[in-house]
């Protein structure tokens, strides 16, 4: 039984993340406080009387508050790139933090732009569906397994009902991180046994040899984000999945044309290019002291 206290596997899903959250929501009795499907569009200090204004979209109304805590996170505007002709494209497209649900990908020709976090997550939950997927890889990311260890219903009982048996089972999760840390801030015999964990990955995964050339980046681990997943490679050396690392020269009313001159025709394209950064107030227009953008100042700083 699901509980509180301890998920089924260490990475748990979406479904199960959202009854968590319901269910820690109504415990507390926050729901109550909280407004769903409101988009705050300004929001302004009237140094005069101690307050911000706030205005929500989609009508008139402004409401006052005396504090103000921005908690919209960096990942909060999505960044497209600038590509000559991609207005022209007549197939869907659109960015990966705004999926379109109504999009039937059976049997379509699908582009993923971009290798990176949400490309690992998406590539191997819609290609059972997709007739033909191509990735368009800049870089290559440094790919650690998921190991998504399952928690039999006699753990999440334990870890229910015994705080020491799951605070221990979570310090042993940090020390994992740390671990992951260490190799990445100064410590080269940890950084090479992170990199000699990801090549074994690599290679034990991918057995074509130009396919792992492609996979395989030339930086250190750490310079970019790294990546945990337990699908990804497989996902890709299937023989309908090819990975483009020929530069997106420009779109046209059918698909990418790269810097080879190849035209790749598509029926859908997942842009998975990342958020502004950094971007602490989001698309909220945030005013403060003499009438200045905060976010100028951020950026400045």
């Amino acid at each position: 039984m699901w509980n509180s206290y301890a998920g089924t596997t260490v990475y748990p899903e979406r479904d199960e993340l959202l009854a968590y959250f319901t269910e820690f929501g109504k415990k507390h009795e926050l729901m109550e406080h909280v407004r769903l499907s409101t988009e705050v569009t300004t929001a302004t200090y009237d140094e005069a009387q101690g307050e911000w204004t706030l205005t929500i979209a989609g009508s008139e109304r402004t409401e006052t508050f005396d504090y103000l805590i921005a908690a919209t996170g960096f990942y909060n505007e999505a960044s497209l790139p600038k590509i000559r002709g991609r207005e022209r494209f007549k197939g869907a497209s659109f960015h990966s933090s705004h999926w379109q649900q109504n999009i039937d990908l059976k049997g379509k020709r699908v582009g993923i732009v971009g290798t990176a976090a949400a490309a690992v997550q998406i590539v191997p939950a819609i290609y059972p569906e997709v007739g033909e997927l191509k990735i368009f890889q800049r870089t290559p990311s440094w790919i650690v397994p998921r190991n998504n260890v399952v928690y039999s219903e006699e753990q999440q009982r334990e870890f229910a009902q015994d705080t020491d048996s799951w605070r221990k089972h979570r310090d042993e999760l940090y020390e994992f991180s740390k671990a992951f840390l260490d190799s990445v801030s100064g410590n080269p015999e940890k950084l090479e046994e992170l990199r000699s964990v990801c090549l074994a990955y690599l290679e034990e995964q991918i057995a074509d040899p130009v396919l792992r050339a492609k996979l395989t980046p030339d930086y250190d681990p750490g310079c970019k984000r790294l990546l945990i997943t337990g699908d990804y490679y497989k996902t890709v050396a299937n023989s309908n999945v090819a990975i483009v690392t020929d530069s997106i020269e420009s779109m046209d009313e059918s698909g990418i044309v790269t810097g080879d001159g190849a035209h790749h025709d598509l029926d859908v394209v997942i842009w998975c290019t990342g958020y502004k950064m950094p971007n602490y107030h989001g698309p909220v227009h945030t005013t403060g002291l003499d009438g200045k953008a905060l976010a100028r100042l951020i950026h400045r700083a």
